[in-house]
């Protein structure tokens, strides 16, 4: 008797927030047909989206701007949170993976933003007054 490897369905990514500087809260529903052999895990990978729209985010990207996080299919929400990402736009996709080459990937997310750290601040000039008081100037965080 053969049984036939079957890859899972695709998930699907149900909402993309940025609830923070430098965050994302990306959550999915699962395969509706979790395969044969069956899901061993979930990836959710969010891609930059690069400098002049170059680079267009991908289901399979990798690589300096590609962040991704491993997801249970026990999970309960399936969600993956990312922190410390530097501002710009990503899109996000759920892969569905039974472990044996077969994996299914998302729809792209809507492209969403996320604001990176502020900038820091510019020095301006420090003087001394006649009355020994330091004045010092710079210029705020541009963000």
């Amino acid at each position: 008797v053969t049984i036939p490897l079957v890859p899972p369905s695709a998930p699907a990514i149900s909402s993309v927030s940025s609830p923070g500087v430098g965050a994302l809260d990306v959550s999915f529903t699962a395969s509706s047909n979790t395969g044969n052999p069956p899901v061993v895990q979930y990836v959710v990978k969010c891609a930059r989206l690069r400098s002049g729209g170059v680079v267009l985010p991908s289901c399979l990207a990798t690589g300096t701007g590609v962040y991704t996080q491993p997801v249970s299919p026990a999970a309960t929400p399936l969600q993956a949170t990312f922190s410390s990402l530097p501002g710009d736009t990503y899109a996000c996709f759920a892969i569905a993976d039974n472990g044996f080459g077969g994996f299914t990937c998302s729809s792209a997310s809507s492209l969403i933003g996320v604001t990176g750290p502020p900038n820091a601040p510019t020095m301006g000039a420090a003087a001394w007054s006649s009355s020994m008081e330091l004045t010092v100037t710079f210029q705020a965080s541009s963000r």
